[in-house]
């Protein structure tokens, strides 16, 4: 067995393990924001850090999470809680205990509406495969080369939803945001591999793939150097979810790509006698 085809059992080990957390965490629940579970979250805007542990222990009682994004203005604190409680009793009780609170904004969403959020959320990345299996098919007229790009995106939304649920970060709408951009990323990559191998007769299929990687390697590179500056200099917390998942979501696709997509279209090249 050739060396590339060993290297496709990587990233099939990987999303067998992802997908197996998944169901897991589903029957226990995943791990979702306010905006698909409901809720109320208050963030404070401050230009110091506040100390997360002291603010844990006065709101104690209210069965609080707490989450801090730095930016170069200065930091932003979400406590988030159970919809049920007013959040001006939150906080009077951090006044109370010592904490200044120079800015905040409060935004709570209703269970019944953040489920129905959640329920068109994935309809909408169901409608968002489908449209981009159309779309992969009418470039490529191959229902098996289609069948190998979709393949990346599917598994880079599992690994990165896994991941991310792992290290217990939120499923929010700015998140789901995020995975969305994966998939358009991961398909624009993956088909820039399959043109340049498929349509290029002149060099040989290794020549082909060569010059893909750098393309890939180079444009990745970018993009998350783009990001992780994006994440190191936000105070939004919008903005710090949206660079996590992708530069997450990323790191699996360039793995995807290479390891997977790009031995897969090497084996049909192949098995149609292309050197």
């Amino acid at each position: 067995m050739k060396n590339y085809k060993l290297q496709m059992l990587i990233p099939m080990i990987i999303i067998i393990l992802c997908g197996s957390y998944l169901l897991i965490q589903s029957e226990k629940g995943l791990n979702l924001d306010i905006d698909f579970k409901g809720g109320t979250e208050i963030t404070i805007e401050s230009s110091y850090s506040l100390d997360i542990s002291k603010i844990e222990d006065v709101l104690s009682k209210y069965s609080v999470s707490i989450r801090e994004a730095k930016g170069v203005s200065g930091y932003s604190t979400m406590i988030g809680f159970d919809s049920s409680i007013n959040p001006t009793d939150v906080i009077n009780q951090l006044k109370q205990n010592g904490f200044t609170i120079e800015s905040y904004s409060v935004q709570t969403m209703s269970p019944l509406l953040s489920e129905s959020f959640f329920d068109q959320a994935k309809i909408v990345l169901m409608i968002s495969f489908i449209f981009m299996a159309f779309v992969i098919f009418f470039i490529f007229k191959s229902p098996l080369i289609s069948a190998y790009i979709a393949l990346c995106p599917a598994f880079d939304i599992i690994e990165t939803l896994a991941l991310t649920q792992l290290l217990g970060f939120k499923l929010s709408l700015a998140s789901f945001a995020a995975l969305l951009m994966i998939v358009g990323y991961s398909v624009d990559d993956d088909v820039v591999v399959a043109k340049r191998a498929l349509s290029r007769t002149d060099v040989s299929m290794e020549e082909r793939f060569k010059g893909s990687w750098k393309t890939s390697v180079t444009t990745t590179a970018a993009t998350v150097i783009a990001l992780a500056c994006l994440f190191m200099l936000s105070v939004s917390s919008v903005i710090t979810q949206i660079a996590i998942f992708l530069v997450i979501g990323l790191t699996f696709d360039f793995m995807n790509t290479w390891l997977l997509d790009a031995n897969l279209l090497k084996w049909h090249i192949e098995r149609k006698g292309v050197k």
